[in-house]
Formats: structure tokens, C-alpha cells, sequence
């Protein structure tokens, strides 16, 4: 099965009555099976306030510990923030204040990275601060390097964003794109929705 844990056990088998005794278990990890293209993901498929680290299936994350969290906010809770994003439904929410980078990866996609295209709505959440960065990159299945292409511009009204990652320089099949925030004052974040390759 896809996204499982398996443990496993070896021992040595010399004859019908030579066995060594069992292994301590060994693990290993199923991925996902890569999903079709086009891609659309808007967050609705939870309408719970406040759902913290809750994410799409297939999603992983990274620093995820308070007070860095993500969260799927319903449309009801859009108005407290300033200049209201107009949208319907739920949208994923980056919050972070001390300076530790959040991730939010999304899963293997069936295609070659640099046939692809990244296109979402998003804003800032806090009008006053424009010390959050969020970036957007790539990382493959058989390395732990996060590599960053692009930084999303300011915007603390709806802005859209678009990158083709026929720009980047890199190809190949098993790349997964992730987004990472980062603030350096208090409760900086960024809102996200409607995103498509």
C-alpha cells in the first residue's frame, strides 16, 4: 500500500535446523503513487477553524511545532485579517514569528518537472509587516536538498502567482514542489488558495 510503514525481519538459514535467531526490525516507508496533471488543490476538503498542520492528502510538512503551524481556515474567518481575501471556501494558511522556515510539500506529480507551470492566489496576512518571505522550489525523492527558485513577491492585497519551472534549469521525473515561509517579526504568514500545475 501507498504512504505505509512496513517493518521487516531477516535471520540466517544454514540447513533444516541451522537458524540464526531473528533481526531487530528494519523499516522502510511506501511513497505515494505520483499523481496525474493538471493539479488542483483548494483547500476545501476541511472547513475546520484553526485546523493546525491539517493538510491535503498527499501533503507533507516540515516545522510544523508552535507557534510555526499551518492551518485550513474557512472563508468566516478571512474578515479579521486587513484588506479581506475575497474568496470562498478554505485556504492554507503559513504563520511563523521566530525566524524558523516552514514547509509545505506537495505531492509527486506525474510529469516531468520542467514541462510544468505553478499558478495560486495568495496575500499576506499582516498589511504592516513585509519582513515574511515566502519561496517556492523543489526537492527529488532521492536527495534532501531543498532547492529554492523563486521568491513570491509582497503583496498584502490578492495577488496571483505564476512560475514555469521550464526556467529553472532542472528536469526529470520525481520532484516534488514545496513551498517554505519564514518571518522575522511577530506573526508573519501568508495566505494561499486556488493553486493549479
Amino acid at each position: 500500500s501507498e504512504n505505509t510503514d512496513y517493518y521487516f525481519y531477516v535471520r540466517n538459514h544454514c540447513g533444516t535446523e541451522n537458524q540464526s535467531r531473528w533481526s531487530q526490525p528494519a523499516l522502510f516507508h511506501t511513497d505515494f503513487t505520483p499523481l496525474p496533471v493538471p493539479y488542483f488543490e483548494d483547500f476545501d476538503s476541511s472547513q475546520v477553524k484553526y485546523a493546525f498542520s491539517v493538510f491535503p492528502s498527499n501533503w507533507d510538512n516540515l516545522n510544523a511545532n508552535a507557534p510555526n503551524y499551518y492551518y485550513l481556515a474557512p472563508s468566516a474567518y478571512v474578515d479579521t485579517f486587513p484588506q479581506t481575501f475575497d474568496y470562498s471556501g478554505a485556504f492554507l494558511h503559513f504563520l511563523s514569528n521566530n525566524s524558523v522556515y516552514l514547509y509545505a510539500i506537495m505531492p509527486y506529480l506525474d510529469a516531468k518537472i520542467d514541462t510544468l507551470s505553478l499558478n495560486f492566489v495568495y496575500r499576506y496576512t499582516h498589511a504592516t509587516n513585509t519582513n515574511t518571505t515566502l519561496e517556492v522550489g523543489v526537492v527529488h525523492r532521492d536527495s534532501n536538498d531543498f532547492v529554492v527558485l523563486d521568491t513570491v513577491p509582497y503583496d498584502n492585497v490578492l495577488g496571483f502567482y505564476s512560475y514555469d519551472f521550464g526556467q529553472s534549469g532542472i528536469s526529470g521525473r520525481n520532484y516534488r514542489i514545496f513551498f517554505r515561509a519564514k518571518s522575522t517579526a511577530s506573526y508573519g504568514g501568508f495566505i494561499m488558495d486556488d493553486l493549479q500545475v
